[in-house]
C-alpha cells in the first residue's frame, strides 16, 4: 500500500448520550435561575453567557476531527478546528516509528489534543497509534483505527525511504 488517509471523530455513542445529558440537565438549571432573575429584574447576563459557552463547546465537540494522510511526502495530519492547517513529518525526519495499543487514559489523561513536554497525542477515539519518535526528539502519537493499513503503509515508505538514501 503505498498511500492510507483516515478520519477520525468524537463520534461514539456513549460518549454523546453523557455529554448532551449533563448539557440538558446543566442547561434547564440555568434556564431557570434565568427564568427567576428576569422575574426578579436582576442581571440574567450571566446565565445567558454560560448558556452560550456550553453550547458553543458541546459543538466544537461535535466538528472536531483528526485527519491523518500517509504517503510519500510524510506524515499529513490536521487537529480540526484546533488546527487549521495541516502539519507535515517527512519519512527522513522519523527516527523510530511503532503501531501499538497506547492507551491514551493512563498515558496522557485522556483523548483528544494532549500535550506534554516533548510529547504530543491526537486521538479521538479508540486505543491504538502510532507513536513516532522525530530525529529533533519530539514524539507525536497519533490515533488509528486502522492499525494494520498504517503499519503496512509505513513499512512501504520507510522501505522506499532507505532504498533512496542507500540504494
Amino acid at each position: 500500500m503505498r498511500s492510507f488517509s483516515e478520519e477520525q471523530r468524537f463520534n461514539q455513542p456513549l460518549i454523546w448520550i453523557v455529554l448532551l445529558s449533563v448539557d440538558m440537565f446543566v442547561l434547564y438549571q440555568l434556564y431557570n435561575a434565568y427564568v427567576s432573575a428576569a422575574e426578579q429584574k436582576i442581571s440574567y447576563l450571566p446565565y445567558v453567557s454560560s448558556i452560550i459557552i456550553i453550547s458553543l463547546i458541546t459543538l466544537l465537540i461535535f466538528f472536531i476531527r483528526l485527519d491523518t494522510k500517509y504517503n510519500e511526502r510524510g506524515i499529513t495530519y490536521r487537529f480540526h478546528p484546533l488546527m487549521w492547517k495541516y502539519k507535515n513529518i517527512p519519512i527522513d525526519q522519523i527516527n523510530t516509528y511503532v503501531v501499538k495499543d497506547i492507551h491514551p487514559l493512563t498515558t496522557f489523561g485522556g483523548w483528544g489534543y494532549r500535550w506534554r513536554p516533548g510529547k504530543l497525542l491526537l486521538n479521538t477515539r479508540g486505543d491504538y497509534g502510532i507513536v513516532i519518535n522525530r530525529t529533533q526528539g519530539k514524539q507525536i502519537t497519533l490515533g488509528t483505527q486502522q492499525p494494520e493499513k498504517v503499519k503496512e503503509v509505513m513499512r512501504h515508505l520507510i522501505k522506499k525511504e532507505q532504498e533512496e538514501h542507500y540504494g
